[in-house]
């Protein structure tokens, strides 16, 4: 086969892929005139244009969504962009189809994250971490192992007492005195 008939046969490939992306899209879009009402009935000051809700739960391909001031418990919403598990809790922007409140639709997700949700204190606390201000500074403590990781480099400390340093290169500066204190001290 010469280089132009594989070419146009890569080509044939990629059309056919491109093709099912837009069925997919035309359904969706289907099912989303299905569900709305007739222009004619549209109602604009019923609510905002756009409001910012966030995340609740993923479940079976469902996306559900809190829009406070809109909704008291999480409702189902169709969502035009994708869409993981690992995406709940994150600000999302709302727009409602023909502006019913029945049909909400996630247009995207907010990355300012002057809105985005921050972990509290008390949310570390709950996975097994307590995280405290003292006078001396702030303290971290985990009943279990604690590791710190950065690209190639981490800092282990283990609940029985032992801490291990492990990188590509360590260095340590002093200056004032450097002690290196211990029952016995190996160096290599």
């Amino acid at each position: 086969m010469s280089a132009p008939e594989r070419r146009l046969e890569e080509l044939s490939g990629e059309l056919e892929s491109i093709d099912e992306h837009l069925m997919d899209n035309a359904a969706l879009l289907d099912d989303i005139l299905k569900r709305s009402t007739p222009i004619g009935h549209v109602n604009p000051h019923r609510l905002p244009a756009i409001v910012l809700g966030q995340i609740v739960d993923i479940n079976n391909d469902e996306v559900f969504i809190l829009v406070n001031d809109v909704f008291v418990t999480p409702v189902k919403a169709l969502t035009i962009c994708p869409v993981s598990p690992s995406e709940v809790g994150r600000t999302c922007v709302v727009q409602f189809i023909q502006g019913d409140i029945e049909q909400p639709i996630v247009m995207g997700l907010l990355v300012n994250t002057l809105y985005e949700q921050k972990p509290s204190v008390t949310d570390v606390s709950t996975q097994g971490l307590t995280v405290e201000q003292q006078e001396q500074g702030i303290v971290i403590e985990s009943k279990r192992d604690i590791t710190l990781k950065c690209g190639e480099s981490q800092i282990v400390m283990t609940a029985d007492g032992m801490v291990q340093i492990r990188a590509l290169y360590i260095d340590t500066h002093a200056q004032a005195t450097h002690r290196l204190k211990g029952g016995s001290i190996q160096v290599n």
